[in-house]
C-alpha cells in the first residue's frame, strides 16, 4: 500500500461577498494515467484529476483507482484532508496626529484581523513590519498591506494627509491666485465657508471647483486680510468639521 499524503491548507475569503479570493491547491502527486482520483466535499464530489482547486473551506476526502493492471503498489487509500477559511482582514489608517498639521504620523490599524502576518509600504517605499509612518508630509499617499504567509494578496489603503494654504496672492501672476484646500477635491461632500475676521460669511466654495478668487458673493474685492473658513468634511464615513484661518495678501 502506497502512503498517500496530501498536504491540506488554508483559503482566503472576502468577509463581504462571500468569494474565495485564494484557492488552495490539493495535490495528489499521482500520475493521471495511472490513477484516477476523485475529491469530495461533504460526500459530494467535486472534482476529478490528480489536483484539486480548493475554492471552499471543509474536510476533502479523495479516493483512488488504479488504472494499470501490474504487481506494482496499490493506492486505493481514502486520506480526509482539512482545508480552512481565512477571511481577508479588513484595515484602516488612523492619524496619531491631528489633522491639518505639516507633518503627520499615521498607523495602519486593523479592523479585522485575518491568519496572516503583514509588512506595510507607503507609496513605492520599502517593506516594514512596522504599522506605523512618521514624517508623512501633506498629500495623497497608497498603503500596500502585504501578507508574509500569501494566503491572502496584497491589500491597498488611498488616504489623504491633509493641508491647507496659509496664504494666497491674487493678483493674477499665475501663482497662489486662488485659495482652496485641493487635497479634499474627491470628498463630493466637502464644503468651504469663508468669512470675514467679523463672521461675515463671504462665499462659499467646494475643494474640486477653482477656490477663492478674493472677490466676495456681491462681488467686492477682499482687501488685505485675514480670513476665516469653516470646512465639513468626511473622515472615515462621518461628517467632521474643521476652523481655522488664513491670510490675503495683495501686493
Amino acid at each position: 500500500m502506497l502512503n498517500l499524503v496530501i498536504k491540506g491548507g488554508v483559503i482566503c475569503v472576502d468577509q463581504d461577498t462571500g468569494l474565495t479570493t485564494n484557492p488552495f491547491l490539493l495535490e495528489s502527486k499521482l500520475e493521471e494515467s495511472k490513477f484516477t482520483v476523485h475529491w469530495y466535499l461533504n460526500n459530494e464530489l467535486v472534482g476529478t484529476g490528480p489536483n484539486h482547486n480548493a475554492t471552499k473551506a471543509g474536510d476533502y476526502r479523495v479516493e483512488t483507482v488504479k488504472l494499470t493492471v501490474d504487481n506494482g503498489v496499490d493506492c486505493n487509500y481514502a486520506p480526509t484532508i482539512v482545508v480552512v477559511e481565512a477571511s481577508i482582514p479588513k484595515f484602516e489608517v488612523r492619524f496619531l496626529t491631528e489633522e491639518f498639521v505639516d507633518v503627520y504620523a499615521i498607523e495602519v490599524h486593523t479592523i479585522e484581523q485575518g491568519l496572516g502576518e503583514y509588512l506595510y509600504a507607503i507609496d513605492s517605499g520599502p517593506f516594514q513590519s512596522s504599522n506605523q509612518f512618521e514624517n508623512v508630509i501633506p498629500g495623497e499617499y497608497t498603503i500596500t498591506i502585504r501578507d508574509v504567509s500569501e494566503i491572502c494578496n496584497d491589500f491597498r489603503l488611498n488616504f489623504v494627509a491633509i493641508k491647507y494654504p496659509k496664504f494666497f496672492t491674487p493678483n493674477n501672476d499665475g501663482k497662489n491666485d486662488t485659495w482652496n484646500i485641493t487635497d479634499l477635491k474627491n470628498d463630493s461632500n466637502a464644503v468651504i465657508k469663508i468669512f470675514t475676521r467679523f463672521g461675515k460669511l463671504i462665499t462659499i466654495i467646494k475643494p474640486n471647483g477653482i477656490g477663492w478668487d478674493g472677490v466676495n458673493k456681491n462681488g467686492l474685492t477682499g482687501h488685505s486680510n485675514d480670513y476665516w473658513f469653516l470646512l465639513s468634511y468626511t473622515k472615515n464615513g462621518d461628517i467632521k468639521t474643521y476652523r481655522n484661518h488664513f491670510s490675503l495678501l495683495r501686493k
